[in-house]
Formats: C-alpha cells, sequence, structure tokens
C-alpha cells in the first residue's frame, strides 16, 4: 500500500517537469496558474472521505460478546493526556524512535537533495536545464519501476520461498534499501562524469523504499490504537525535515562552491552519511515475539 501511493506521486514528478518545461518555453505563468489550478480540483473529493479514527472501536463494539471496559475518569486536560500517550508510545520501546528519526533524513533528501539535483547536474557536468530535467525524469520513471514492480516481486519471494513473515521481511529490506540510499548518495557527491552521476542514480533508486518500509514496520510495532499517533509523530517529522533541509542544502551548495566543482556535492556527501548513520540504527534494531504492542520490559534491549 504505501509503495503505491508513493509511485503516484512519483509518477507526477516523471511526467509534470517535462510537460512544465514545454509550457515555460511558450510562457513561464502556464505552469504556474496550472498548478494552482490542479492543486484546488481533488479538494472536493475530500468530502467523501469517510472517517475512520473509531473504525476498530465499533468492530469490537458489534461483536457479540464483546464486553465494554469502563474508562476511568481523569481531570487532566485532552492535550497532556496526548502529550503523556506519545512519551509512552516513545519510552516503552528504543526501536520507535531510533527508526522514527530516520524521517528527518527522508524528508530533508525530499526538499533538500531533489530541489538541489537538477541545479547540481546542469552546473557540475555543463549541461542545459533542459537535458537535466530529463535526466531528473527518469530517476522518478526507475523509481515506479523499483517500487511497484521489483520490492514487491523480492517481497513476495521472500514470503512464499523463503518464509520470512512480515516484520523480518520489511527490515530485511528496509536494511538493503539503506545501505543502497547511502552508496548512492555518495556516489552522486563524487561521481565526476555524467555516465557515472547515472549509474550513481540508478543505485540510489534501488533505496528509495526505505521510508516506506520503516513506515510499515513501525506500524507493525504499535497497537491498532496508536497507529494515528505515531503517524502524527512521523509527520512532524517529516515537516522539521523539509523545513530545514533546504536551507542546510543550500547553504553546504554554497560552501561547496567556494572549492570548485569537486565542492558540488558536499550537500549530498553529506546525506550519504547521514544514511549511513541511520542504517547502524536500523541494523540494530531486532524483530522480537509479540511486537504488535506489548513488549517484555526484560526484552527492551535484547540484542
Amino acid at each position: 500500500m504505501f509503495f503505491q501511493t508513493s509511485s503516484a506521486l512519483l509518477l507526477m514528478n516523471f511526467l509534470m517537469p517535462p510537460l512544465a518545461a514545454v509550457l515555460m518555453e511558450i510562457n513561464p505563468w502556464i505552469p504556474i496558474f496550472l498548478g494552482a489550478v490542479l492543486e484546488v480540483i481533488p479538494l472536493p473529493l475530500f468530502v467523501f472521505v469517510p472517517e475512520t479514527l473509531h473504525h476498530h472501536k465499533r468492530n469490537v463494539e458489534l461483536e457479540p460478546h464483546a464486553i465494554p471496559t469502563p474508562k476511568a475518569t481523569s481531570e487532566k486536560p485532552n492535550w497532556l493526556v496526548s502529550l503523556q500517550e506519545i512519551g509512552s508510545l516513545f519510552t516503552r520501546d528504543w526501536r520507535i524512535p531510533g527508526l522514527a528519526v530516520t524521517f528527518l533524513v527522508h524528508m530533508y533528501s525530499l526538499s533538500g537533495a531533489t530541489l538541489l539535483l537538477l541545479q547540481y547536474v546542469s552546473t557540475r557536468y555543463s549541461i542545459t536545464f533542459s537535458k537535466a530535467t530529463f535526466i531528473i525524469s527518469l530517476r522518478s520513471g526507475f523509481s515506479i519501476a523499483v517500487l511497484l514492480i521489483l520490492l514487491p516481486w523480492i517481497s513476495h519471494c521472500m514470503a512464499t520461498r523463503f518464509g520470512f513473515d512480515t516484520k523480518r521481511k520489511d527490515l530485511t529490506l528496509a536494511r538493503a534499501s539503506v545501505l543502497f540510499a547511502s552508496l548512492g548518495w555518495i556516489l552522486i557527491a563524487l561521481a565526476p562524469s555524467l555516465p557515472l552521476f547515472v549509474v550513481a542514480v540508478s543505485i540510489l533508486v534501488l533505496g528509495g523504499g526505505f521510508s516506506h518500509l520503516v513506515r510499515s514496520l513501525l506500524t507493525s510495532l504499535v497497537l491498532p490504537g496508536e497507529v494515528a499517533k505515531l503517524y502524527t509523530i512521523l509527520s512532524v517529522l517529516d515537516t522539521l525535515g523539509m523545513m530545514g533541509g533546504s536551507a542546510l542544502f543550500a547553504w553546504l551548495f554554497k560552501v561547496g562552491l567556494n572549492h570548485g566543482d569537486a565542492g558540488l556535492g558536499l550537500p549530498f556527501l553529506c546525506l550519504g552519511i547521514l544514511h549511513v548513520v541511520f542504517a547502524g540504527i536500523v541494523f540494530c534494531v531486532r524483530i522480537r515475539s509479540g511486537d504488535r504492542g506489548e513488549v517484555e520490559e526484560d526484552e527492551l534491549f535484547e540484542p
């Protein structure tokens, strides 16, 4: 599900930049106004999206032998209760905050790296923006193939042929993905020629499923009633990464300009190093029995 949702966004990233480039040749205001219109068109669809917050609770109430549990009254304000629940979610198992923090670098790379990559390719390899746009669009096209074809196929083989359960499968694929992402960003920073840059991007694309695999893994580590809180936290981390990503990337790019063409890859080198750090976290994570929710206290630091 996560792969398919992400592929919808990547499909637009694959199709729209070339279309925008063509329209800009006619008049740069055309894609700007067209983008504004396309932002408004989907808004009415939200009216038809059903509320799912209490879906699980309704199912429990419909069970014939379900006995409602009395709730203890509390004088604490709702916001304080929510903070305590979030704190409990993050303190009972180190794997949850450890994996969640990787979403900082995920949005950091999306907001900063993706926007800067076009300028980087054009400047370092002395090609036009139109050619650079085509190369970057190919990355989105390859990513769609990885998310919709390659990763689901590998996932299916791991489950059917090798007997991996969902959590172990997600963890194994996440480990492989973060290694590909680390290597890809580092090679992008160091690639001295355009053909080697294309090879580096191809390696990077193989790690494109990392954030979705981590999200799926995190979902399996919490109770069903805690999923909404978890996703809210991930959204906050995404926003923080987006806020800091563009500014930090711009500053690193400016610093790299002072060191010639070789220094232009400094932002991507830093991003590769960050992925190496997060790879260490992912490789420290272990799957334990009874992971969907309750974890014994003596298991929290089990190697």
